[in-house]
């Protein structure tokens, strides 16, 4: 679905010159040109690309993921698209963190409504762990010190997208 939505756009954008079948069909036609006769039109029209969604308001990450998306498309049909010479914007993160206290944590935690939201809030808080991670809990991993008593919890565990082993705790 979200390819779709990038080829919608690419499409609108190259409309006026023609559809995606006829850029690629361009850029290997322009590949089989001896070098001092080449137009580039593969970096050229991803420049152009760029400015048309800076010119839109895109975020310098989105415009970054759907260039690269049309890169891929060409890949797909085997025609292969450098990045070095088009004119990506720099990949900044446009959120600035905020460095909570504790109390404006407990505040957050306290508009939550439902139980289930804050045990989850609180534990990635509590923790560090992803949701992924969290969400991967069986009652296994706390069962032993949670039967005792003990807090906080010591988690032994091995993150579900790395495998890397690592230990964390749960307060109560």
């Amino acid at each position: 679905m979200f390819i779709v939505v990038i080829w919608r756009l690419f499409e609108q954008f190259y409309s006026s010159q023609g559809s995606i079948k006829d850029f690629l069909d361009c850029i290997e036609q322009d590949r089989l040109l001896p070098r001092s006769e080449r137009r580039h039109v593969d970096r050229s029209t991803l420049n152009s690309f760029v400015v048309w969604f800076q010119n839109r308001g895109y975020l310098p990450k989105t415009i970054r993921i759907y260039v690269g998306a049309v890169q891929s498309l060409a890949k797909y049909f085997d025609i292969p698209i450098s990045l070095r010479y088009v004119q990506l914007p720099p990949a900044q993160s446009v959120n600035k963190k905020h460095p909570w206290t504790i109390k404006e944590v407990g505040k957050f935690v306290a508009t939550m409504e439902k139980p289930m939201y804050k045990s989850i809030t609180a534990s990635i808080l509590q923790s560090g762990l992803s949701i992924s991670d969290l969400l991967a809990l069986k009652y296994g991993d706390i069962k032993e010190e949670f039967e005792k008593g003990v807090t906080p919890i010591c988690l032994n565990l091995a993150r579900k997208k790395t495998g890397v082993n690592f230990i964390t705790f749960l307060g109560s």
